[in-house]
């Protein structure tokens, strides 16, 4: 707003050229952007055009500020009312986890002047315990029973002709089997090796992961023992 003032738009008129009264400077797209001393510009909004206008004092929900070389109508920021709580949640499921996340926002009734004030925040995080610690959902926890119940009569056919052949193979390669225990009894030495190092692998990958896990749960237990309402949750990194 204060470059439109400041500086002269393209194609201005003076007055006594198209200008309304108490304009000095306008324009036919923007309408008036320099008043007399004594009067306020007024910036009148529809959709996404502004035109100016030259008043005596502003209307409500504006303030006048006044210049050496102009006086304009400021507005600042009106956020509406905030939206209920939404229900505790957290990676998008409600149970599962012991504490989640709920959520509220507003919106803006009213955008700023550019000399105004800024808006506020429009959304709030805090922290809520859920009500469902476990899941039970009966999609993603199917058991066998309930597998063996959803397949057809030939599906099940199928299943028990795969099982009795298996069961076959079994036995017949009983004999092979013994020939070859003796031949790896040799290379049970050099597997033990290889097998010490990788359960070393295994538990240095548990242990890191465990500690995650515990820096988690205590940045969890700060979070909510705290009961501060956070409008960005990213400046936690260890929530998740």
């Amino acid at each position: 707003m204060t470059d439109m003032i400041q500086n002269e738009l393209e194609g201005g008129q003076e007055k006594g050229a198209g200008c309304n009264s108490g304009c000095i400077r306008c324009s036919e797209v923007n309408g008036c952007y320099k008043c007399r001393p004594r009067l306020f510009l007024y910036l009148a909004r529809t959709g996404m055009r502004q035109t100016g206008h030259c008043i005596h004092s502003c209307p409500k929900g504006y303030f006048g500020v006044r210049h050496e070389d102009y006086s304009i109508c400021n507005m600042d920021c009106m956020a509406g009312p905030w939206s209920s709580w939404t229900p505790c949640a957290r990676n998008g499921q409600t149970c599962g986890y012991k504490y989640g996340i709920t959520t509220r926002s507003r919106e803006i009734l009213e955008h700023p002047s550019p000399n105004g004030a800024t808006c506020p925040s429009l959304v709030e995080n805090r922290c809520c315990r859920m009500e469902m610690r476990h899941c039970a959902d009966i999609l993603h926890n199917q058991s066998e029973f309930t597998k063996w119940k959803s397949l057809s009569k030939h599906d099940r056919k199928i299943l028990r002709r795969r099982y009795r052949r298996r069961k076959r193979r079994k036995h017949k390669n009983r004999h092979k089997l013994r020939k070859r225990k003796k031949k790896n009894e040799t290379r049970k030495g050099k597997q033990r090796n290889k097998d010490k190092k990788r359960h070393k692998k295994k538990n240095r990958l548990k242990n890191k992961r465990k500690r995650r896990l515990m820096r988690r749960k205590e940045a969890w237990k700060v979070f909510c023992g705290n009961g501060i309402v956070f409008n960005d949750l990213n400046s936690i990194p260890l929530l998740d």
